[in-house]
Parts: structure tokens; C-alpha cells; sequence
């Protein structure tokens, strides 16, 4: 419930900050995220993985895990940058649980948007663009994911 809240507050408070700036102002985001996205993409297996860990933190431990990672993977220009940042997060999240997918031989072509907490199975829910949808669960113990189906 906390990253749907999380979710709308962001998608708020961007649309917000969208509506009182110029139009230089929103092309300069744009192409931020642009770059984000780009460099996620060009990232390696591990560091989509080590960003995937992040993912089911509370919130505190999430924010401690992130900076920890983006101090050390972006780049010192841009860390300061929040859409460059939370682009960059986020597309790194999802990259991580289809790397994660694809670690376990499940099939998924790409995940459009993060994977959803279920209170009914007690696990994330994956959808994948090709109708492919698994549950995956954070041991909090082992500090692992574990892949229910």
C-alpha cells in the first residue's frame, strides 16, 4: 500500500511541478529521462539486481539502499538531478525483476510498470507486456527473492 501511495504522491507532485514551469523547463526533464532510461538500459546484470534488492525495503531502508547505489552508479552531474534520479531508479527496479524472471527461466518480454504488492498472496505481482504474470516474494530473513510462480 505504501508504494501505491508513494506512487500517486510522485505522479502528483510531478504533475504539479509540470503545470508551473516553461516549456525549456519541461524539455530539459524530458530529455533527463530520456538519458535515465538510456542508461539503465546500458547497465550490467548485477547492478539491476543490486537495485531490485532495494525494492521491498521499508521505505527508510529503501531510501538508504538508493543512495547508496546512486552515489556510487551515477554519475556525480546527475545525481542531483530528480527526474534523471527517480527515472533512472525505477527503470532499473523493473529491469531488475525481469532479470530476476529471466535468472528463474520464467519467460517475460518487459514490465511496464513496477510489480504490485498483494496482501492476498503476500508477494509482488509481475506483469509482463506478453500476458506472462508470476509472484515473487522478498525473504526479509535472507534478504533474497524468492520466485512463487
Amino acid at each position: 500500500m505504501k508504494k501505491i501511495q508513494f506512487t500517486v504522491l510522485s505522479v502528483i507532485l510531478s504533475s504539479v511541478i509540470l503545470s508551473s514551469c516553461g516549456k525549456d523547463e519541461i524539455e530539459k526533464w524530458e530529455e533527463e529521462k530520456d538519458q535515465a532510461l538510456i542508461d539503465a538500459e546500458f547497465t550490467d546484470t548485477q547492478t539491476r539486481l543490486d537495485y531490485l534488492q532495494c525494492y521491498a525495503l521499508s521505505s527508510q531502508e529503501k531510501s538508504k539502499c538508493l543512495l547508496k547505489l546512486n552515489n556510487k552508479k551515477i554519475k556525480p552531474e546527475l545525481i542531483k538531478h530528480h527526474f534523471y534520479t527517480n527515472n533512472y531508479v525505477y527503470q532499473l527496479e523493473k529491469l531488475g525483476f525481469m532479470q530476476f524472471l529471466k535468472n528463474k527461466g520464467a519467460v517475460c518480454d518487459k514490465i511496464t510498470e513496477g510489480p504490485k504488492y498483494t496482501s492476498e498472496t503476500e508477494s509482488y505481482v509481475a506483469k509482463c507486456t506478453d500476458g506472462n504474470i508470476y509472484l515473487l516474494k522478498f525473504d526479509y530473513e535472507e534478504s533474497k527473492w524468492l520466485f512463487l510462480k
